[in-house]
């Protein structure tokens, strides 16, 4: 719940960056150009794409005017949005599953998909797209969380749950000053990470503080049992 708070904040902000902005490097999938491009050319209008840098996938879309996908209902709208458009939001094949397809009592619409490793069940950490529309069914924005590449991410863990709990257990004593911490139950999903390939990762998430730490998030690797990085739910709210 803490991530989809955070990153709805990210993509309001992000969406009017790129709409009042103008509209480098070669990338392994289309330029936001070359995206902004296709939509225009499908829809009719201009749309705004707002990436975090020149050299990654779009992370937020949004037309500058009303408009409507196609498709009969809102998944099937967003569905088809990033399966027509996934050549330019990211590198890689990507199976989405629906997650999140609410109406809210204004008749707007939010649909949220998430990223799983194809051929599996396996959902990628963090990685959320979702689509959010007006009460007339138009499209006000996009976010794409289907920036990575997930070719070649393992698919089966190679260290037991237990034995991955054990190297959890003995990071939050150093850390955070707690022994015989109660571990929450583990997830087995696959953790992006900044400048190295995406890992298959066990994750133990805290609601609570545990010793010094604030509702700490570990991820241990599901292939050595090596703890990969703790996150604290103090540090993302700041970040």
């Amino acid at each position: 719940m803490k991530s989809r708070v955070l990153c709805s904040s990210v993509v309001l902000t992000s969406i009017v960056l790129a709409a009042c902005g103008d509209k480098g490097e070669p990338t392994p999938f289309q330029t936001a150009n070359d995206l902004e491009s296709r939509l225009e050319a499908d829809t009719g209008v201009v749309w705004a794409v707002a990436r975090e840098t020149p050299t990654t996938s779009p992370r937020v879309l949004g037309p500058t005017k009303p408009v409507q996908l196609p498709g009969a209902t809102f998944e099937e709208k967003t569905r088809g949005f990033f399966a027509r458009y996934s050549g330019g939001l990211g590198p890689g094949e990507h199976n989405l599953v629906v997650v999140e397809d609410r109406a809210d009592e204004d008749g707007s619409h939010e649909t949220a998909l998430a990223d799983t490793i194809p051929g599996t069940t396996i959902r990628v950490f963090d990685s959320v797209s979702s689509a959010r529309y007006d009460a007339k069914g138009n499209i006000l924005y996009l976010q794409s969380g289907i920036g990575h590449d997930l070719t070649g991410t393992p698919t089966s863990a190679k260290i037991s749950e237990p034995d991955a709990a054990s190297s959890a257990t003995a990071h939050i004593e150093g850390a955070c000053g707690a022994k015989n911490a109660t571990l929450p139950t583990a997830q087995l999903g696959a953790l992006p990470r900044t400048n190295a390939p995406i890992t298959l990762a066990y994750r133990f998430e805290f609601a609570e503080a545990v010793g010094t730490c604030a509702g700490p998030t570990i991820f241990v690797d599901a292939g050595t049992g090596k703890v990969l990085e703790m996150r604290e739910q103090a540090t993302e709210i700041q970040d």
